[in-house]
């Protein structure tokens, strides 16, 4: 049976695919890999199959050369329209959001990292083809924002942060991250 959050975007799982499709293959340029250095590992990735296991998952890829773990998200919106639709939320403690735009990730995927004592080693990619854009954040970097509720009906809270480049890494800036830590792993190994 479907949870709530399933049945919700049920329609939408071809294009939560495309987006997958898109971070894989950015991953794959802008780290330099091959289709053997980035493993699929969430339940479902890039696939339109029906999961009707527990709701929670292994993040969608893994970088075993890095160590790296990398989470999608996406957002048909806008700038714009998440600019719009910011305006009605509010935090968990009752205060508006800073007047401007948003991208949102889910609380349960930071949990689900934190659990598995991953944090330090996932990434969330943020797919936005509204825009044109793929960003990326590292999983810590989250607690520093508030959560929102409201984001979703009946769903839980959701990590609010500022859609703009003092927040979000692009590739480039994905990139750089990644070969200063592969290199002081280096050096203290």
């Amino acid at each position: 049976m479907l949870n709530a959050f399933q049945l919700r975007y049920r329609n939408d799982w071809q294009y939560s695919v495309l987006c997958e499709a898109s971070a894989y293959i950015n991953l794959k340029q802008v780290l330099g890999l091959d289709n053997r250095g980035i493993l699929r590992t969430g339940k479902g990735t890039m696939s339109t199959a029906v999961v009707y296991e527990p709701f929670e998952s292994p993040p969608d890829f893994y970088i075993p050369s890095l160590n790296l773990f990398v989470e999608v998200t996406h957002s048909k919106l806008s700038m714009f329209e998440s600019y719009s639709r910011c305006s009605r939320l509010r935090t968990e403690d009752g205060r508006p959001l800073p007047p401007v735009s948003h991208l949102f990730i889910r609380r349960g995927k930071y949990l689900e990292a934190r659990e598995q004592r991953r944090l330090l080693r996932t990434v969330f990619a943020s797919v936005n083809p509204a825009d044109g854009s793929i960003l990326y954040i590292p999983a810590k970097r989250l607690e520093r924002y508030p959560l929102v509720e409201g984001y979703e009906e009946g769903g839980e809270p959701y990590f609010a942060v500022p859609w703009n480049a003092a927040h979000w890494w692009k590739p480039a800036e994905l990139r750089a991250w990644v070969l200063k830590e592969a290199g002081s792993c280096r050096r203290s190994s």
